[in-house]
C-alpha cells in the first residue's frame, strides 16, 4: 500500500517533526511505500511559480504556497491511503488533503485515534464539490 503522511509542520520543533520519519520507517519496514509532507520540496521562485505570477496579481509567497499545496495534493492522490498525524487539523494543507481524500473515497487513518469531524464538514464538502464541477 502506498501511504501519504500529513500533519502539522509549521512552527513545530525539530524533535516533533521526527514523528514523520518514525512513522515512515515503521510503515516501510512493514512493506508499505510512504510519502510524507516533508518529502515534498517547497518551490522556490522557479519556473512554475513565475509562470503563475506572470498571469495574476497575487503575492509570490502565496503563489509558492499554492503550488506547494498542489504538489502535496497530487502526491497524495497517487497514494492508496492518507495518514494524518496528531494536530493535523491545525494545518491548512492537512485539512485540504483530508477533504480531497474523502472526495476520492480514500481510506483515512488518524494517528491520534480520534474520530475527528469538522463542525462544518457538509458545508466544506459542498463548496469543494461545486469547485470541481
Amino acid at each position: 500500500m502506498k501511504v501519504f503522511v500529513s500533519g502539522k509542520t509549521e512552527d513545530m520543533p525539530a524533535h516533533k517533526l521526527k514523528r514523520f520519519h518514525k512513522i515512515k520507517l515503521y510503515l516501510e519496514n512493514h512493506g508499505h511505500i510512504v510519502i510524507t509532507e516533508l518529502d515534498i520540496a517547497f518551490p522556490e521562485l522557479g519556473e512554475e511559480v513565475e509562470k503563475i505570477l506572470d498571469n495574476c496579481d497575487k503575492d509570490s509567497e502565496l503563489i509558492s504556497w499554492l503550488v506547494f499545496c498542489m504538489k502535496k495534493n497530487w502526491a497524495m492522490a497517487n497514494c492508496d491511503a492518507l495518514l494524518l498525524l496528531k494536530d493535523w487539523q491545525e494545518c491548512e494543507t492537512s485539512v485540504i488533503l483530508w477533504i480531497i481524500a474523502k472526495k476520492l473515497n480514500m481510506p483515512i487513518y488518524i494517528d491520534d485515534r480520534s474520530d475527528f469531524r469538522l463542525h462544518n464538514e457538509a458545508e466544506i464538502k459542498n463548496w469543494f464539490e461545486n469547485q470541481i464541477d
